[in-house]
């Protein structure tokens, strides 16, 4: 059971009643994107959030990235930066979502894997042409170990998606 404001109705901060009303709340209907569904997912994005550990801290940052095989995904990260180093050779943490237009769906790709330093040639792949941006970068590697995705059909399912994932996610 939950308790649901109705539309129109004034907070108690303006002195007026607020009326509720009881009703039950179905679990939202989660999708489950199996591994190639959520590697093509990725391939239709190029920006996500990176999560890796600095000073024993959690840092969550939003970078560019390519895949770079079934396998692997390439970060564009700042060039000699502690951010490049601490995910360099460490693990991670990667996710990237978005909303399909044609399914009316959001969904959203989980990865956690393992990082290490790789060079980018100046005239390298078109598929990693975005991650050059004319400063120095950082060119990290990720091996996948655990790729999870899903998808929901309403903005206003994205907790459950969120739970989800979350939970899929736990070694």
């Amino acid at each position: 059971m939950t308790k649901v404001l109705r539309s129109g109705d004034e907070g108690p901060w303006i002195g007026s009643e607020i009326r509720t009303e009881i009703r039950e709340v179905e679990p939202a209907p989660v999708e489950p994107l199996d591994r190639r569904e959520a590697w093509d997912r990725l391939g239709r994005v190029d920006v996500g959030r990176l999560a890796t550990s600095t000073g024993a801290l959690p840092l969550v940052v939003p970078v560019h990235f390519a895949l770079g095989g079934p396998d692997s995904i390439v970060f564009a990260l700042p060039g000699d930066t502690s951010l490049a180093r601490a995910v360099a050779g460490g693990v991670f943490a990667f996710e990237a979502g978005g909303h399909d237009e044609v399914a009316d769906a959001w969904w959203s790709v989980l990865i956690r894997g393992v990082a290490s330093p790789v060079e980018m040639a100046p005239d390298g792949p078109a598929d990693f042409a975005h991650l050059r941006t004319g400063g120095p970068i950082a060119a990290v590697a990720g091996t996948t170990d655990i790729v999870h995705g899903a998808r929901v059909r309403s903005a206003l399912e994205l907790p459950a998606l969120a739970a989800y994932l979350t939970g899929a996610i736990q070694p």
